[in-house]
């Protein structure tokens, strides 16, 4: 008999594991995803501008996706796509790209961007000469944009950003307010500004706790957190208190 009751003990272990699985495993990430060796249009990619084709602004090479507006004057060409992204969980957009020249100085508008949007808020980051900005104009820091660098623009929506770059926190800041369609985008957004850049690879990935991978410094990132989480937790609180 010793023999059948370890066989039903090991099948009610059996059962428990499997449900102590199953209650584990994490909920579907929503991924989007890029191929810079080909062109964003035969991949699912809508591509809008005034005045100009794609094939007049955008080129795919092994070197990633090409960008020169530089002789399209006043004129935009924008990539975008509609996405699924809830107000809920971090969206965390990587980027690997360059920015090569400008037809103006750094202040003349988004001519190299990236962003995503919710149907609340607006996140995004510009590479303009010597510095990064956002598309609202707001000047996020310093840096040599004209070298290939890893971009890492991790977004709470109803809390804020944080932008990692080659792995370091760079800068913090909130999201633009403003209703709309849920879609991520990039491309030359500036009726005056042009640009030429290189797009190396590019990914979005929105999943309950998704959290960036800065092993380099990991003290920032987890003090950003832990900074949001209280922001979170106060504003819950601040919410139960009126209420009451």
């Amino acid at each position: 008999m010793r023999p059948i009751a370890t066989t039903a003990a090991s099948g009610a272990w059996l059962i428990v594991c499997l449900l102590l699985v199953g209650s584990a495993a994490p909920a579907l990430a929503l991924t989007v995803g890029l191929d810079p060796t080909a062109l964003p249009s035969s991949q699912g990619w809508a591509f809008s501008s005034f005045g100009v084709a794609e094939g007049d602004v955008f080129s795919s090479s092994a070197a990633g996706l090409e960008q020169d507006s530089l002789a399209a004057g006043q004129a935009v060409g924008v990539y975008h796509r509609g996405v699924p992204v809830n107000t809920v969980d971090p969206i965390v957009i990587r980027v690997n790209a360059r920015l090569s020249s400008t037809s103006l100085p750094a202040g003349f508008g988004p001519g190299y961007y990236f962003g995503v949007s919710t149907q609340e808020e607006r996140f995004s980051l510009v590479l303009e000469p010597g510095r990064v900005t956002t598309l609202e104009g707001s000047v996020l820091g310093s840096l040599d944009t004209e070298v290939a660098r890893d971009y890492e623009l991790i977004a709470r929506p109803g809390e804020g950003f944080s932008l990692f770059v080659d792995g370091a926190l760079f800068a913090v800041g909130g999201g633009y307010v403003q209703g709309g369609v849920a879609k991520v985008e990039f491309g030359d957004g500036s009726f005056s500004q042009n640009a030429a850049g290189v797009l190396a690879s590019f990914s979005l990935v929105q999943a309950p706790g998704a959290v960036p991978l800065v092993a380099p410094e990991p003290s920032a990132g987890l003090l950003l957190l832990a900074g949001l989480d209280a922001l979170r937790r106060a504003r819950r609180d601040g919410r139960s208190s009126g209420s009451a």
